[in-house]
């Protein structure tokens, strides 16, 4: 039976999740890990995922034509 689930981002120290959104906050790329321990102590094998952190907004270009100013 699970006693609990942690988890950790960028190699960081083991958290325990309480069940709420996890923020990553780091820009660029971070390893999510997680893994969960059963009453008697015993570790899952740690599973990762992935995440691109990206905190640039886009940018946008607009182009009118003359011709159709307002829509076809």
């Amino acid at each position: 039976q699970v006693d609990r689930i942690e988890y950790r981002v960028g190699g960081g120290a083991w958290l325990a999740y309480e069940g709420r959104p996890v923020l990553v906050d780091s820009e660029g790329d971070q390893a999510f890990q997680y893994r969960a321990v059963d009453r008697a102590g015993n570790l899952e094998t740690q599973k990762s995922v992935a995440v691109k952190i990206d905190t640039a907004a886009p940018t946008v270009a607009v182009e009118v034509l003359p011709g159709l100013p307002e829509g076809a």
